[in-house]
């Protein structure tokens, strides 16, 4: 994992399709999830707890960004 943020928001590919805000602000997060795991487990957890699911406590989550799914691309 690059824990360098300026690095993880170059990552995001232009396209007139999306608007580059929502990408930056996308990487920005997914690299604050990644480099403070405490914090992301604390999300998840609170998350799940108000969606009334607290018996699962996810943890060590995995964040990804523009992952390609044939002709869609989950941003």
């Amino acid at each position: 994992m690059n824990d360098d943020l300026l690095i993880s928001l170059r990552k995001f590919k232009r396209s007139d399709k999306r608007d580059p805000i929502e990408n930056f602000i996308t990487e920005a997060f997914a690299w604050l999830l990644k480099t403070y795991p405490k914090y992301s487990d604390y999300l998840l957890k609170d998350l799940f707890l108000r969606l009334g699911n607290g018996t699962i406590l996810p943890s060590n989550a995995n964040w990804n960004t523009q992952v390609n799914f044939k002709e869609y691309i989950l941003i």
